[in-house]
């Protein structure tokens, strides 16, 4: 297809990211990515920005007042909350450095 000018890698891998959210979760998801209204209008899903905490177990807690069923990562986010907590949750897609975390069932 087209590549407009502003097209990067790590734009492929976030469209990568949507693409499998649209095709793999529950209307009800809910996704935490640095473009939610983007996120919304692609795939009808409630979409949220980040939270901006730098103590992670307060991040956690955010993460699960909300509930969030999904995490996109960008190659510059840190967010230990999500990727080093395997009990909660588990990287379902990686490409160009954007990765895609889901929550795992049950570990609300």
């Amino acid at each position: 297809g087209p590549h407009f000018f502003y097209y990067s890698k790590f734009s492929r891998g976030w469209d990568v990211a949507i693409a499998w959210i649209q095709s793999h979760s529950s209307p009800n998801a809910i996704v935490v990515t640095h473009l939610p209204q983007l996120c919304y209008l692609l795939t009808g899903r409630r979409a949220v920005l980040p939270p901006v905490e730098r103590d992670q177990d307060r991040m956690g807690e955010l993460l699960d007042s909300v509930p969030v069923s999904y995490v996109i990562l960008d190659p510059v986010d840190w967010m230990p909350a999500v990727e080093k907590n395997n009990q909660h949750w588990r990287n379902v897609e990686s490409v160009e450095r954007v990765r895609l975390y889901e929550r795992i069932s049950g570990a609300e």
